[in-house]
């Protein structure tokens, strides 16, 4: 059974895997880090607004990964997306 209980540690443990480089940044490799399902990561970013801003970065790190944005244009999603 995987827990399911979202609390402030969740937020800690999610910033946590985001300053980590390396594997490539996933939700499913998030929510093994958390011990739930991706399921339960997708219910967590459409109800709690800090969880899916964490979640927008992690985003953001995988189209950087891709190549689908400069560093230039992470680094200002990123800014953008903590100042909102």
């Amino acid at each position: 059974m995987y827990p399911s209980k979202f609390d402030s540690s969740t937020l800690i443990a999610t910033a946590e895997y985001l300053a980590v480089d390396r594997p490539f940044p996933s939700f499913q490799r998030l929510a093994n880090a958390l011990g739930v399902t991706r399921a339960t990561i997708y219910n967590w970013r459409a109800t709690k607004p800090d969880f899916e801003t964490l979640c927008q970065h992690i985003l953001l790190k995988q189209a950087l990964w891709n190549s689908a944005i400069t560093q230039a244009e992470f680094d200002h999603a990123v800014l953008a997306l903590y100042q909102s």
